[in-house]
C-alpha cells in the first residue's frame, strides 16, 4: 500500500508492506520502521542526519513527532500532513516548497549596495557571503524564539539544532549569534529592529535554496508551537517570513497548525 501526504515536511510517499513501512520526502529524506493499526514508529534520515519519528494516521490525517538522534528521549519536533488520494491532485509544493512558477518569480535581482545594508548594524563582524547569511539566519531565528517574550528549554534546543545544521555547512551562525543577540536587543529597545528582520528575510531568500529555506521554516514553526499556542507576535514573524519566500502560503500554514492541534491565540 502506498499513500501520499502533504504537510510541513513537503510531500511524503509512505509505503506499507505487512508491518514494514518506508517513506521518502523532500529530496533525500527517508523513513523506515514498523506500522500497525495506524501507528508508525521508526527512524528518519536526511542530509546526513538521522533521528527517531512516530506518527498516527487516521481519517486521512498524519500527526506525529520526531527528534534528532537515535537515542531514547522526548521528541519535540512536530510532523503533520493530509492524505492526497489522487496523484493528479498533488502539488509539488507541500507546505513550504515552492512551485516552479514561484521559484521563477520569487527571486529578486540582487545588487552589491543592497547586500551590504545590514553591515552597519553589526560593525565588528568581518563580512563575507557566508557571514551575511549567518547574520540573517541568526536574526530571524532569534526573533522567532523571543517574539512571545518567553524562552523555553525546547526553543533553546531548536536554536542549537539550527546552529549545528549550519556549522556543518560552513555558515557560521554560531560565531555571530552573540553579537546579533546583543545588537537586536538594542534595536528592539528603540523600535528599529523590523528593518533588519526584513532585510534578513530578503538575504536568505536569495542566498539559500528551497531545501534550506524549508529547513528554516520548519524550525521556525516548531519554535513558535512548542507550547501548542502561537501568539500574534509569533504569527506575525512567521507569516511575514513565509510570505517573503513563498507568497500566498499563509492560509495553508494556518490550516496545518489547526489540524495539528496548535491554537492561534489572536
Amino acid at each position: 500500500m502506498t499513500q501520499h501526504f502533504k504537510g510541513n515536511f513537503g510531500e511524503l510517499e509512505f509505503n506499507v508492506n505487512g508491518n514494514e513501512a518506508t517513506g521518502s520526502y523532500q529530496k533525500n529524506g527517508t523513513l523506515q520502521g514498523q506500522y500497525a493499526d495506524g501507528q508508525f514508529e521508526g527512524t528518519w534520515t536526511n542530509m546526513g542526519m538521522e533521528g527517531r519519528i512516530a506518527f498516527t494516521i487516521a481519517d486521512g490525517h498524519l500527526k506525529g513527532t520526531w527528534k534528532k538522534g537515535l537515542e531514547p528521549g522526548a521528541m519535540r519536533g512536530k510532523w503533520f500532513g493530509d492524505l492526497v488520494s489522487d496523484p493528479s491532485e498533488r502539488e509539488k509544493i507541500g507546505f513550504v516548497v515552492p512551485t516552479e512558477e514561484t521559484s521563477e518569480t520569487a527571486t529578486p535581482q540582487q545588487d552589491e549596495s543592497s547586500e551590504t545594508q545590514m553591515i552597519p548594524d553589526f560593525p565588528s563582524i568581518e563580512y563575507s557571503e557566508h557571514n551575511i547569511l549567518a547574520c540573517s539566519i541568526a536574526a530571524l531565528t532569534r526573533h522567532m524564539i523571543v517574539a512571545d517574550r518567553v524562552v523555553t528549554d525546547n526553543e533553546a534546543a531548536w536554536m542549537q539544532d539550527v546552529l549545528e545544521h549550519y556549522d556543518a555547512q560552513g555558515i557560521p551562525v554560531r560565531s555571530v549569534w552573540d553579537e546579533i543577540d546583543d545588537r537586536m536587543q538594542i534595536l528592539e529597545s528603540i523600535g528599529a529592529h523590523a528593518g533588519v528582520l526584513e532585510r534578513s528575510a530578503e538575504i536568505i531568500k536569495v542566498g539559500l535554496d528551497d531545501t534550506e529555506k524549508n529547513f528554516l521554516l520548519n524550525a521556525f514553526q516548531n519554535i513558535v508551537a512548542q507550547d501548542d499556542v502561537v501568539t500574534y507576535e509569533e504569527f506575525q514573524g512567521l507569516s511575514f517570513t513565509l510570505e517573503q519566500w513563498y507568497p500566498g502560503k499563509t492560509d495553508q500554514m494556518i490550516e496545518n497548525f489547526k489540524k495539528s492541534g496548535i491554537r492561534l491565540d489572536f
